[in-house]
């Protein structure tokens, strides 16, 4: 099957005019728009990757959906196909190998008499196309499925590392760093740690109380 980008392919449903299995659209266009959108995982941002997760997720959820139904569509398909391969074992091969010379009837002469009958392999080909899509699509899920996971991963890390790593020091998790807790090449020096205050004994006592004494 040759596939073309900003194409819609159509591909065959699993019974001809059967409406419960109909033939299902697919918009290549969109598909590879939002797969050329994963390259922007090395370069996400906190204000970008909300935006990307939702593309991805939706471009896995479509997906997700055609995958199925041309999962239906491939066993109605299949079955169509099993139909008339025992209609022609039952009714049509040996009338076939009946009318050749010197051609006995065998496993291979019959399946051979199958596959040459027009019928069978039109209602063949009809697997065919929907496994090829079928198969196709699933290489692109799991490309969605792994950029959105790549996105989840990067959020998850270390906001300081990130947010250097991108040139945005002034954003630590949606929070502004104090200027004077920056330095050139983007390390944030240690708080001084406030000194704990001493308890101051009650005069005749042993022990300490904090606040006033007597």
């Amino acid at each position: 099957m040759l596939i073309q980008e900003n194409a819609v392919i159509v591909v065959p449903g699993g019974r001809e005019g059967d409406p419960y299995y109909p033939d299902i659209e697919v918009n290549l266009g969109v598909i590879l728009a939002n797969q050329h959108r994963q390259a922007e995982v090395a370069s996400v941002t906190k204000m970008k990757a909300p935006e990307l997760l939702k593309t991805f997720n939706e471009s896995w959820r479509d997906l997700d959906k055609l995958i199925k139904q041309l999962s239906a569509s491939k066993i109605v398909a299949e079955r169509e196909v099993e139909k008339r391969k025992a209609t022609m074992l039952l009714e049509e091969v040996e009338g076939v190998l009946k009318t050749k010379t010197n051609v006995s009837s065998t496993k291979d002469t019959r399946d051979a008499v199958i596959v040459l009958d027009p019928t069978y392999q039109k209602l063949q080909d009809r697997v065919d196309k929907i496994q090829a899509m079928a198969e196709f699509l699933k290489g692109k899920l799991k490309s969605f499925e792994n950029a959105y996971t790549s996105v989840k991963k990067i959020l998850g890390e270390d906001p300081t590392s990130m947010l250097y790593r991108h040139g945005n020091p002034n954003l630590s998790h949606g929070a502004e760093t104090p200027r004077s807790e920056q330095i050139p090449g983007g390390q944030i020096p240690p708080r001084t740690p406030t000194p704990t205050p001493t308890p101051t004994p009650a005069p005749g006592r042993t022990g300490a109380r904090w606040g006033r004494t007597s």
